[in-house]
C-alpha cells in the first residue's frame, strides 16, 4: 500500500469491484480510456485482468478527501532486471480532475519505483489525442520524448498515435522537488 495525506494507493483486489463499478459511472472517464467498467462484472473481468498479468501491480485509488474509491492505476511492463517501469491504466472519476489526487498519486509511485525499487526509468504514455491526460503528465515534470505513430487501438477503436514521456533516475531529485511544490 501506498499513501499520503490525500491519496491512498491500495493493492487491487475483488473486494474493490463494486467501488470501482460506482467510481467508473461517468462516461466521461471513458472517451480516451479503456477497458470500460459498466458493470460488476466488467469490474470483476477487469480486476481479474489486472491481477493475472505477470509484469503488473494493480491499485485502486483511494481519495482521503472524499473517502472514497475514485479510481484505479497500474505499474506494468515491469522489468527489474534492466530497471524500468510505465504507470498507466490510470482513470478517475472527474470530481478528482484538476485535483491534488492525480498529482499525489503519481508522486507515490515515482517515489516507490526510484527509491524503493531503484528504477533507472519511469514512463506514461497517452492517446496523442488526450491532451488533457498529456497536460497532467507535463505538469508533474516529466519528458516527452515522441509519438508512437500507429501504435494501438485506442479508446473509440480507431488506431492511435501514443505521445511517450519519461522520467530517469538522474532527474529524479529535481522532478520529486517540483511536484511536492504543486
Amino acid at each position: 500500500m501506498l499513501e499520503n495525506d490525500i491519496v491512498r494507493l491500495e493493492p487491487l483486489t475483488q473486494q474493490h469491484a463494486e467501488a470501482l463499478v460506482h467510481a467508473a459511472n461517468d462516461e466521461r472517464i471513458w472517451e480516451m480510456t479503456q477497458p470500460r467498467i459498466r458493470s460488476l462484472a466488467d469490474a470483476t473481468h477487469y480486476i481479474n485482468m489486472a491481477l493475472q498479468a505477470q509484469d503488473q501491480q494493480a491499485f485502486a485509488v483511494f481519495s482521503k478527501v472524499h473517502n472514497q474509491i475514485v479510481g484505479a492505476t497500474r505499474f506494468y511492463t515491469i522489468d527489474e532486471d534492466f530497471g524500468s517501469v510505465e504507470i498507466g491504466y490510470t482513470w478517475l472519476n472527474p470530481i478528482v480532475w484538476r485535483s491534488a489526487i492525480n498529482t499525489n498519486m503519481k508522486l507515490l509511485m515515482f517515489c516507490y519505483a526510484f527509491e524503493q525499487w531503484g528504477m533507472k526509468r519511469v514512463q506514461i504514455m497517452a492517446d496523442e489525442r488526450n491532451m488533457r491526460s498529456r497536460n497532467a503528465i507535463v505538469r508533474i515534470g516529466a519528458t516527452f520524448e515522441g509519438i508512437l505513430r500507429k501504435h494501438k487501438f485506442g479508446a473509440d477503436g480507431a488506431i492511435r498515435n501514443s505521445a511517450v514521456y519519461s522520467i530517469i533516475d538522474d532527474e529524479w531529485a529535481s522532478v520529486k522537488r517540483h511536484i511536492e511544490g504543486l
